[in-house]
This record gives C-alpha cells, sequence and structure tokens, in this order.
C-alpha cells in the first residue's frame, strides 16, 4: 500500500498546501502554459460551497452509502459501488433508490480526473511519480485515457465504471482537495509549468458528477454526520 511518506517522496507534499479553488472560475482556465513563471503563483484557495455539498448529499433515498479509498487497486472501490447496486437489484431494489458515493483521497484522485488529464499530463508523466505511485498508476497506453472513466462496450459485461455508476444511480465523488494540490505540484514540476495553472487545469476537467472537497478525512466524516453508510475499499 502506497503511504503518505511515499507520496511525499514522489514529489507531492501534500502536507505542505493548503489547496483551494473555485470550480467556476477553474471552468474557464485554459490548459497550463509549456513553461513555470520566474515565480511559482501558489496553489489557488478552494471557495467550497458547503451548502452545494449538502445538496448533493440530501437526495432522498432509501439507502445511502459512501465507499472511501486511499489505494486505486484496479478500481477497487468502483467495483465495490456497481457490487453494491448489484445486490440491491438481486432482491429487488431499483438503483434509483440506491445512493452511492465516494471519496477518493491519495492516489485514488487520478481516477477523478478525465481523459484530458490523463493524456496530457499523467499519462506522459506516470514514471516520474516513483515506484510507488506508479504501481498504482500501472502502465497505461500513450492517448488511452482514464481507464476508470468509460462504460464498458459490451451490455453483458461487468461495468465498474464512472460513467456506468453515474447513468445508473447518480453516483457522486468527492476528491481530497489536498491531493490534488500535492499532484499539481509534482506535474507542475515534472513539465516545468506554473502549479497553480495546472490546478486550475485539473480541476476544470473532472470526471462527470465529481466535486473537490477540503480532504478526503474531512469528506469521510462529514458524509457519515448526514448518514450514509461506510466502506473503506481500501483495506
Amino acid at each position: 500500500m502506497t503511504t503518505r511518506k511515499d507520496f511525499i517522496a514522489a514529489g507531492a507534499a501534500l502536507g505542505a498546501f493548503a489547496p483551494q479553488l473555485t470550480l467556476a472560475d477553474a471552468a474557464a482556465t485554459p490548459a497550463p502554459a509549456a513553461t513555470a513563471s520566474a515565480t511559482p503563483a501558489p496553489i489557488p484557495k478552494l471557495n467550497f460551497d458547503l451548502a452545494a455539498f449538502d445538496a448533493i448529499l440530501a437526495r432522498d433515498v432509501a439507502h445511502r452509502h459512501m465507499f472511501s479509498a486511499r489505494g486505486i487497486h484496479d478500481g477497487a472501490v468502483f467495483d465495490a459501488m456497481r457490487t453494491l447496486l448489484w445486490s440491491y437489484a438481486s432482491i429487488g431494489v431499483d438503483s434509483k433508490d440506491v445512493f452511492p458515493v465516494a471519496v477518493l483521497y491519495h492516489t485514488p484522485v487520478f481516477a477523478g480526473m478525465n481523459d484530458a488529464i490523463w493524456n496530457e499530463l499523467i499519462i506522459p508523466n506516470v514514471t516520474k511519480f516513483g515506484k510507488p505511485v506508479g504501481e498504482e498508476l500501472g502502465s497505461p497506453k500513450a492517448g488511452s485515457g482514464n481507464p476508470y472513466l468509460h462504460r464498458a462496450k459490451k451490455a453483458d459485461e461487468w461495468d465498474g465504471s464512472i460513467e456506468g455508476l453515474v447513468a445508473d444511480a447518480q453516483a457522486h465523488f468527492f476528491l481530497c482537495n489536498v491531493a490534488v494540490s500535492g499532484v499539481s505540484q509534482a506535474l507542475a514540476g515534472y513539465t516545468k509549468s506554473n502549479a497553480a495553472d495546472v490546478y486550475r487545469h485539473i480541476a476544470a476537467n473532472l470526471v462527470p458528477n465529481a466535486t473537490l472537497a477540503p480532504s478526503g478525512t474531512w469528506s469521510i466524516h462529514a458524509i457519515q454526520e448526514r448518514h450514509f453508510t461506510l466502506l473503506e475499499t481500501s483495506l
């Protein structure tokens, strides 16, 4: 299992940042410049909307479940969410009566970034993150995009994809902003770009139904306080 020490060693000193950005501003942000400025800009501040967070979680459904992941493990968190839906279906409960959410912290935040970020920044630099993170990300082919994002191609194929979970159960994903900030700093160093620009570019290119949250640990506790059960899929 990748530890926080491993991630810091890979170039992302997660605890050193005070991540924070308004997503509305991020949506209008262009891709980062090819070269870094002489004085790197700090990671922007996240103007986190607690009311919007509450509104996302306020769906009136009978079954409310949270899955947390601090390791990717070949998309185990998404498979667990799909297994939940399959299990409910087997006892006659429709997916519209189930609300699965996931908290992605540490390396799983990569899974919350869309094809553009994977193709432009993650895949070309995957080996630079070092062995622990590199092993979790695997060896994706150039241009292949986010391996956890797209629906299965065959109707009868197991579909542990983000797209499938969103389509079938309106699943939502909360990304640790501390980890995203660390990833942005690391990628800025690898690409000689400005970390603030890289961060804005990532924040504007999350997967569907994804939200940046202050941290993974905060999200796990806050969502439990809103009466969701918890399964940690990285144990």
